[in-house]
């Protein structure tokens, strides 16, 4: 079972409460940097751009993660759950409110890789407050519950950004996704606050060492996994 330290106890009888937290905040997370993809008929027509450029906007969203996940996985391991969730979430909502307003689309794009850079950090310190919550018996089924987040905060932004545009213009829509990931990451601070800063684990386990970020190479399973993953995406 998850190792289960003093006043911990408390935390982990509130499981399912704090993994619904956790949850929501992913898909408003998702909800924000997702949401730039169904906005892209009205960004083509705001900037002008061709169809090559309309291609660019996602990508800039995934760069920065691409770049930025194997260190985003050593802060999570190194300050926990509040302060990467929490601070990716608003890193991406603030560079989003900012982007609404740049004038030109590269400034645009540097807003997006910016925020993926936020982004970035979201999963990972999600992986570890789950493996700290949950017995191994229940972490696949609060995994999949994670997940959730990200699908459903995709499916909200298709339905509801385009309408927000529609009304208020697509830099109305980037705005609002934006506010409302601040918004609600301010409002989950206080239930984040009830996490530890890190995975509980035991006075015998040495601090990570930053020059094996990349030992997951030598592990084929792992590799495979990484594969398998580049492949469905």
């Amino acid at each position: 079972k998850a190792i289960v330290p003093g006043s911990w106890g408390g935390v982990m009888a509130r499981r399912w409460t704090l993994l619904g937290v956790l949850t929501f905040l992913y898909g408003v997370g998702a909800f924000a940097l997702l949401g730039v993809s169904p906005l892209s008929p009205f960004l083509l027509e705001g900037f002008g751009l061709t169809r090559f450029q309309v291609g660019l906007l996602i990508p800039s969203v995934y760069v920065g993660g691409l770049v930025f996940s194997v260190p985003a996985g050593r802060l999570a391991d190194r300050f926990g759950l509040r302060v990467c969730l929490g601070g990716g979430l608003v890193l991406g909502g603030l560079v989003l409110m900012a982007g609404a307003g740049t004038p030109t689309f590269p400034a645009f794009l540097a807003c997006l890789v910016i925020a993926g850079v936020g982004w970035s950090s979201v999963n990972p310190a999600l992986g570890i407050a789950i493996l700290g919550l949950f017995p191994v018996r229940e972490r696949g089924l609060a995994m999949g519950i994670k997940q959730m987040g990200q699908t459903g905060g995709g499916i909200v932004a298709a339905l509801v950004l385009p309408v927000v545009a529609e009304r208020w213009g697509w830099r109305g829509a980037i705005a609002l996704s934006g506010a409302a990931v601040v918004l609600f990451t301010a409002l989950g601070w206080r239930p984040m606050g009830s996490l530890p800063s890190r995975q509980p684990t035991g006075p015998e386990e040495p601090a990570p060492r930053l020059e094996s970020a990349w030992w997951w190479l030598r592990r084929p399973a792992i590799v495979v996994f990484f594969g398998s993953g580049l492949g469905l995406g």
